[in-house]
């Protein structure tokens, strides 16, 4: 909102008539200061539809995602997201993930945390981390903790939209498409 704000002040400081772009208001709404992760999101939002959904859906949110990349992920998972707080007009989430694999099985993963960041953007009355796990305990698998059946689909369907995309597979061996 605030570089929703900036963008409209500015061009209104220049005499330009100029609307906010959508990728602005995605690199609002899903933030980081490693060109890693940018890469990776550029790579998602080119090559799988999903993923561009997903950026769609969160900067049409109260949802501001932080993604960082770290050594180990306490989980013990490549990749975890915690809610860290909320105002009267946003909720903040951080990802943390690892920077492990192939393009391709990172860009899946960070669509896997991002659908979480959607499932939460999705329940306007999640406000904090205890909230977070009322959801889960009722709308999550419950084999592991903060997982959803439609983050695990999500990240699958990101791997298979960049490999056809691409020609690779996450192990960054070429994927077989036809028949030989």
């Amino acid at each position: 909102m605030l570089l929703a704000a900036a963008a409209l002040f500015s061009c209104a400081l220049n005499g330009t008539n100029a609307p906010v772009t959508l990728t602005e208001t995605r690199e609002y709404h899903v933030r980081t200061i490693d060109p890693r992760v940018r890469e990776w999101i550029a790579l998602g939002a080119a090559g799988s539809r999903t993923f561009s959904k997903l950026l769609n859906r969160l900067a049409a949110s109260d949802v501001i995602v932080y993604i960082t990349i770290v050594d180990r992920v306490s989980s013990g998972a490549d990749g975890h997201i915690f809610f860290v707080t909320s105002t009267d007009t946003a909720r903040y989430l951080r990802i943390e993930m690892q920077d492990r694999g192939h393009a391709v099985d990172k860009v899946s993963l960070l669509g896997h945390e991002l659908q979480h960041a959607v499932e939460i953007a999705d329940a306007p009355r999640v406000r904090d981390s205890d909230g977070v796990a009322t959801m889960y305990v009722r709308v999550g698998d419950t084999s592991t903790w903060y997982e959803s059946i439609a983050a695990r689909a999500t990240g699958e369907r990101i791997r298979d939209e960049l490999a056809r995309a691409s020609g690779l597979r996450g192990d960054g061996n070429a994927a077989h498409t036809g028949s030989q």
